[in-house]
């Protein structure tokens, strides 16, 4: 879905062909009530629908607090990511930008320890997500190992979708994370 959103919503991109020629972004001419550029929503929503669902889906209802940590981190990194306070900087600091180059760093201290965040909550989603499903007992009463060893069916779709959600979660706490760490 979040992948949906981002692709439907770059610039000049209507889902369809309107036989018109994209037009060039203008993040600074139209803004929404609360000051953002109408061109930002689309992106805006699509890194938040696809950061927060993975999580939603594997800590929600067990882990409330959790997620509410995840969607705050996502909140954070999304206002971060997308900032159109105001015009464009017309100087920039020479200095912070070459210690910037030379050392391959992109993001600000702040983003980088947002993303390490975020990265952890995804580590504890599938962690979390792994134990939960494991010990749940199904209709027969027992857990999950047991029903895997008597060759249940239902226990193996459990099964799947267990691996499923732990690999998308590590995957993606695996993407925060170094991006975190390296600052890019």
């Amino acid at each position: 879905l979040g992948l949906l959103v981002l692709a439907f919503s770059r610039p000049g991109c209507t889902g369809g062909s309107s036989g018109k020629a994209p037009q060039p972004p203008q993040p600074y001419a139209s803004r929404t009530p609360a000051g953002m550029p109408y061109q930002s929503i689309g992106p805006i929503a699509a890194l938040a629908v696809g950061t927060v669902t993975p999580l939603a889906l594997t800590l929600y209802p067990r882990e409330p607090e959790a997620l509410l940590a995840g969607v705050v981190l996502a909140g954070a990194l999304v206002s971060m990511t997308f900032n159109p306070s105001g015009p464009p900087p017309k100087v920039y600091d020479k200095a912070v930008e070459q210690r910037a180059i030379e050392n391959v760093v992109m993001t600000s201290d702040k983003n980088r320890v947002v993303r390490l965040g975020l990265g952890s909550v995804y580590l504890y989603a599938a962690s979390t997500f792994a134990i939960w499903m494991t010990n749940t007992a199904g209709a027969s009463g027992s857990k999950l190992a047991a029903r895997l060893y008597a060759r249940e069916l239902g226990a193996v779709g459990e099964l799947v979708l267990t691996w499923t959600g732990c690999l998308v979660d590590t995957y993606i706490a695996g993407i925060w994370m170094s991006s975190g760490y390296c600052g890019q």
